[in-house]
């Protein structure tokens, strides 16, 4: 997913500059951030809470409470993803 967006990312805006002003560059640089703090919470599921639900720990509350945190961001990025479709790459 990660290697195709920045693939995709080369390819359509190989020849523009960064301009902070353009709204399709900064819903990129959101979609960027979004992305990428998704992954950061599965990590922290997967490593961290998974390993706390077998001993009683709170994992489980965390568990729940991340993949939903995860649930929203991929929402967030569907959303941004919809908009960065209908708007010319500058």
């Amino acid at each position: 997913m990660l290697g195709s967006g920045v693939s995709n990312t080369w390819f359509i805006l190989r020849g523009a500059a960064l301009d902070p002003a353009s709204l399709y560059q900064q819903l990129l640089g959101a979609k960027i951030l979004i992305a990428a703090t998704t992954v950061g919470l599965a990590v922290v599921n997967r490593y961290v809470f998974v390993p706390r639900i077998p001993n009683n720990g709170p994992g489980a509350r965390q568990l729940a409470r991340g993949t939903v945190a995860e649930m929203v961001l991929s929402a967030t990025l569907i959303g941004i993803v919809s908009v960065l479709g209908t708007l010319p790459p500058r």
